[in-house]
């Protein structure tokens, strides 16, 4: 895996997470004030999934098998825009590893995720849409007190690029700030950012998707895979195969390197996930 992951990382640079939906061609410069205005204000954030599996990297004392789970909404909260033709939103999301397979159901870890932020859709010289920003203040934690507790701050900025309407490519940065002393290191094993890829077959049938980050020490990082099949033409439901190796898949293992395949199912947004 030390040799995998940092030509996986690269790879996924030169390739280039939220899914396009055919509406992000008939945004224009012209419309999509009014397109913003007329969608939903609240709606999910990110994808909704739930997966099962067995770590593959596991030692005797680990439990052999888990479920995770992550859940997420936004809210806009103006219908009209701020200075600079920005939006504000308040977004949240829970990550949740469950040990379904153990007698009492614990839950060994969970995550919360609440945060606040501005966008701006981006338009190219001829008008048409060419991306997206997004800048947030986001706080992290896993909700416990004393030794086991984590938690951190942080700015964070995505970019989010359409190629086409089959790739796209988020870039998404953070700086910490505030007191990390319950995870002081974190950013080694984190990095300070990510790259996320999603690729989409013909009427979204298939959908194919990367994430990866680098630490700051050695070859720390993760790369996390995914591969979604939509069951039926008309709704939002996907079965759902993922895949992760490293460090960072929640925070009281942040320092661990751990490696898990799940299968289970996601609930995706359709549209372009900017409003």
């Amino acid at each position: 895996m030390k040799k995998i992951l940092p030509y996986s990382l690269l790879l996924c640079l030169l390739m280039g997470q939220w899914v396009m939906g055919q509406q992000f061609s008939k945004i224009t410069r012209e419309n999509y004030k009014q397109y913003i205005e007329e969608a939903p204000r609240f709606t999910i954030y990110g994808d909704n999934y739930f997966v099962a599996g067995k770590q593959l990297n596991q030692s005797a004392s680990d439990a052999k098998s888990d479920a995770r789970f992550e859940i997420g909404f936004k809210e806009r909260l103006i219908d009209h825009p701020l200075p600079w033709d920005t939006y504000l939103f308040l977004a949240y999301r829970q990550k949740a590893f469950w040990e379904v397979y153990t007698e009492s159901f614990p839950f060994r870890a969970l995550n919360y995720n609440p945060s606040i932020g501005i966008g701006k859709v981006i338009f190219d010289k001829n008008d048409r849409l060419e991306g997206a920003f997004w800048f947030q203040f986001e706080h992290e934690s896993n909700g416990e007190g004393g030794d086991i507790s984590r938690s951190w701050n942080r700015f964070s900025l995505s970019y989010f690029m359409p190629v086409n309407e089959h790739f796209l490519y988020t870039f998404k940065v953070w700086l910490p700030l505030g007191s990390m002393e319950d995870n002081r290191d974190i950013t080694d094993y984190v990095g300070y950012g990510q790259v996320d890829m999603s690729y989409k077959t013909k009427e979204d049938r298939w959908i194919f998707e990367a994430e990866a980050r680098k630490g700051m020490v050695g070859l720390r990082g993760s790369l996390q895979l995914g591969v979604n099949y939509r069951l039926s033409k008309k709704g939002n439901e996907y079965v759902y195969l993922q895949f992760f190796q490293g460090y960072g898949q929640d925070l009281i293992n942040y320092n661990r390197e751990l490696s898990y395949i799940r299968l289970g199912f996601s609930i995706k947004d359709m549209s372009f996930n900017f409003y």
